[in-house]
């Protein structure tokens, strides 16, 4: 007998094999209401039906294996290989220019690469990856380049947080100012290739054994080349002439810095095709953000109102609005795109106690302009234990 894959996915908890096996047994003459709990037969039966609970499980789990929608980690780390030949890609680390300035005292300090360790005060390390001189009195010219240490969005630290010398120079300070762009970062660091950023690099493939150039195409390349566009929109609809399209790009939290609109550019540059329908790319552009305020209580059972639960409930908050689409969800026959708010709210609630969330703002969906991408401004949570 054919088997649907709703079938396959259908988990069967204990109780309800258990109530199967004896209904089974039963029809076929057994006495099974002489089976009372703590009986030989009764426990028996438990066991199987336990063995045969868990096994739907793993059944339901392999039915998802091979899908693109529904595979997960490892499991769509080997799909996207075998199936789209895309590799995930790893974690980068952060590179940016921070300040060395000498004291009043003591001699100019030659330094060599990976001499110098820097941190800021919740302990995030960066070593140096470029040499200089620390003069007397005065500051190292040109800046330094540091790189984090461990590699991720963590060391994507703000503008002037990094003020800790761990390895001591007598009388040299260090700070990580803004030179002058927006940010002290020149390479954005960036975590290893989420789930559902390689599930949309995989269905984007498509793109590129097509003939008529589609948007899918240059959304694949530059997912592919430019690690931290984990979020990319490409407008096809001719928005600077005939044959021109924009493509927009966001990183895991927020606007992309300039050096990756450049590659972005540098891709959309390498890739276009002059016979096709797109003959002539506009360029990249970094998504412009749209902040947003996030402020509500959560109603949690009592012994579930640890920090451990607050501080997955703000995850799952930020996890939500992080993946969100460049132009926000984009429903049939709407004209713009929108924050969910119920969506979010459902993926708090999903942590074990948490009961509800009462908002305050946002009061409900929130537009998106086109291309931006929502940012979080700040998260307002008070936690009620009920």
């Amino acid at each position: 007998m054919a088997l649907t894959l709703e079938q396959l996915r259908t988990i069967v908890s204990r109780d309800d094999a258990l109530a199967d096996i004896l209904v089974t047994l039963q029809s076929l003459g057994f006495n099974t209401t002489a089976w009372q709990a703590g009986s030989v037969q009764r426990t028996m039966l438990t066991g199987v039906a336990q063995v045969y609970a868990t096994f739907t499980g793993i059944v339901d789990g392999l039915s998802r294996l091979a899908f693109n929608s529904t595979s997960e980690g490892t499991a769509l780390t080997l799909f996207a290989d075998s199936h789209f030949d895309n590799q995930r890609t790893g974690a980068t680390s952060t590179s940016g220019t921070v300040v060395l300035t000498g004291g009043a005292v003591g001699p100019p300090h030659v330094l060599a690469i990976g001499a110098v360790i820097v941190a800021d005060a919740t302990g995030r390390t960066f070593i140096n990856t470029s040499g200089g001189t620390v003069p007397i009195g005065g500051v190292c010219a040109p800046p330094l380049t540091f790189q984090a240490q461990i590699a991720g969005t963590d060391g994507n630290v703000a503008n002037d947080t990094i003020t800790v010398m761990q390895t001591s120079f007598a009388g040299v300070t260090c700070n990580n100012p803004d030179p002058g762009g927006g940010s002290w970062i020149t390479v954005l660091g960036t975590d290893t290739e989420a789930d559902v950023t390689l599930r949309a690099r995989n269905t984007a493939k498509w793109g590129v054994i097509s003939v008529s150039d589609p948007a899918d195409r240059y959304e694949y390349f530059i997912r592919t080349a430019v690690a931290g566009a984990v979020r990319v929109e490409v407008d096809d609809q001719t928005p600077d002439g005939p044959g021109t399209l924009r493509a927009y790009i966001a990183s895991a939290t927020g606007v992309s810095p300039a050096a990756d609109v450049t590659a972005a550019q540098a891709e959309l540059e390498r890739i276009k095709n002059p016979t096709a329908k797109v003959s002539a790319p506009s360029g990249a552009f970094a998504a412009d953000a749209q902040p947003q305020t996030f402020t509500y209580t959560a109603y949690i059972l009592t012994a579930s109102n640890t920090a451990a639960t607050r501080a997955a409930i703000e995850a799952a908050l930020s996890d939500y609005v992080n993946t969100l689409p460049i132009s926000g969800d984009i429903f049939p026959d709407a004209a713009i795109g929108i924050f969910v708010r119920g969506e979010c709210e459902a993926a708090m609630t999903d942590i074990t106690g948490v009961e509800r969330i009462a908002w305050t703002l946002p009061a409900g969906n929130v537009n998106i302009v086109a291309h931006d991408v929502m940012t979080i401004s700040s998260i307002n949570g008070t936690y009620t234990s009920i």
